[in-house]
């Protein structure tokens, strides 16, 4: 029992053929439990309530030996042993549970506590056999975590090596997003409002060293910030904001496809499944982005990384968009470029691109010259004075240049590709006189 109640209740045991040789080895043909009823609980540090408690009384137990027993005990670490000093061992064919069984879970970690029951459940583990560590174990499982979400896993374990290892296929289908909340806003910072979660999961540990994958389908999600420092936080990780991320990961269909790779040593003093979850997730998320964003760009253009700025998570930005000097039109490359991303944001409605136009060095001598052309031609009386241009009407003329590449861009998206112009932003047009500087539009999500 749990400090809550039942810890595990098992039904009728129906045990068929059992063999028992010298007090060694026990056989068993098949296991058949009518029912199993599990009740997990962490608390509030994480822990399996009742574990504490199991292992106390375990050692009060011990305590009323009496010296003589005590002093007969050998230590024993691969489990019982018989009287002649060799471990217990055994074999079982065949262990099936019933459908009539569940597993209640609450954890109180995260607030509000999380709750589920998986059931029905069914599970069937055959090939089990002490003296074979290397032999693998078949297991299959299937349950039912609400009326709609269905869980299956099936595969090889190795639980009586020292170090358990995996070779596990499961799959998770129709899992409401809401109900996860918890665990979104503790080590996100969101609140998920809507959404459903699809899994294809692979669970691979190699004598305690994980490599899991979970190829994750994410339904009409709907989040919103619930803990600011939690979601900058996560932004960060992410390597851009989260929105930007969902917008490049988000299909026509208002769908998130991204595979979810988790790795670590369980043995690792460090080591602690929700923060490799966490991280596993980040990770995940800004990867799938990236390889998304790249792939259709290319050969085009690619996606740069910019450090992280004051107060705010990285920013995320395309090359720009280059420009002939003097010239606010698209020139044939640009034109291709700029179609290029177009595509793009028509494949996820969720993006939306902020147009920064930029005048530059070489753009500089050409209205420069442009301006001296425009000044009246005096008459000849006498040693004229050098031709002079005014510094604010130059610059004045390198923002409407600059502010024209933008304008010009935006058209092309709202005139030609029909992209709707409230995904459009513009910012301040920028000069940027540097040597090697170029005239062109920076895109950034």
């Amino acid at each position: 029992k749990g400090a809550a109640g039942p810890f595990v209740s098992i039904g009728e045991v129906r045990l068929e053929p059992v063999a028992v040789r010298q007090q060694q080895f026990a056989e068993i043909g098949k296991v058949d439990v009518a029912a199993l009823h599990l009740a997990l609980r962490l608390d509030e540090q994480g822990r399996v309530q009742g574990l504490d408690r199991l292992g106390s009384e375990d050692e009060a137990a011990g305590a009323g030996a009496d010296a003589s027993t005590a002093e007969d005990v050998v230590d024993d670490p691969a489990g019982a042993e018989t009287g002649n000093g060799q471990p217990f061992t055994f074999r079982l064919g065949r262990i099936e549970v019933g459908a009539d069984s569940w597993i209640a879970f609450e954890d109180h970690s995260v607030k509000p506590f999380y709750q589920v029951r998986m059931s029905p459940l069914s599970l069937v583990m055959e090939n089990l056999d002490s003296r074979r560590p290397e032999q693998p174990v078949r297991l299959d499982l299937k349950t039912r975590l609400a009326k709609y979400t269905h869980f299956e896993l099936k595969g090889s374990l190795w639980p009586f090596q020292e170090k358990i290892s995996t070779d596990l296929k499961g799959a998770l289908t129709g899992l409401d997003l809401p109900s996860l909340s918890p665990y979104a806003v503790t080590y996100m910072g969101y609140d998920l409002r809507r959404g459903r979660l699809d899994d294809k999961l692979s669970i691979k540990i190699d004598h305690g060293v994980l490599d899991i994958n979970n190829g994750l389908t994410i339904s009409k999600l709907n989040i919103v910030e619930a803990d600011t420092e939690r979601a900058r936080s996560f932004s960060e990780s992410l390597a851009m904001p989260l929105d930007v991320a969902l917008g490049l990961l988000k299909d026509g269909d208002d769908n998130i496809k991204f595979d979810m790779p988790i790795k670590g040593y369980m043995s690792a003093p460090e080591f602690s499944m929700s923060g490799v979850v966490n991280l596993a997730l980040a990770q995940g998320m800004k990867m799938a982005a990236m390889k998304y964003a790249l792939g259709a760009l290319q050969p085009l253009g690619t996606i740069v990384f910019v450090g992280k700025l004051i107060g705010k998570a990285a920013q995320m930005r395309f090359q720009p968009l280059l420009f002939d000097a003097g010239r606010s039109e698209l020139n044939e490359k640009g034109r291709q470029y700029a179609d290029k991303i177009a595509n793009l944001m028509l494949e996820r409605p969720g993006l939306t691109l902020t147009f920064c136009g930029v005048a530059s060095g070489a753009d500089e001598a050409l209205v420069r010259q442009a301006l001296l052309d425009e000044q009246p031609v005096q008459a000849e009386e006498g040693e004229q004075a050098e031709p002079m241009v005014d510094p604010q009407q130059l610059k004045t003329r390198l923002l409407d240049l600059a502010q024209a590449r933008g304008d010009v861009l935006k058209d092309f998206f709202v005139n030609s590709k029909g992209i709707d112009a409230q995904r459009l932003f513009a910012c301040r047009p920028s000069v940027d006189l540097a040597d090697e500087s170029a005239p062109r539009v920076e895109i950034t999500l």
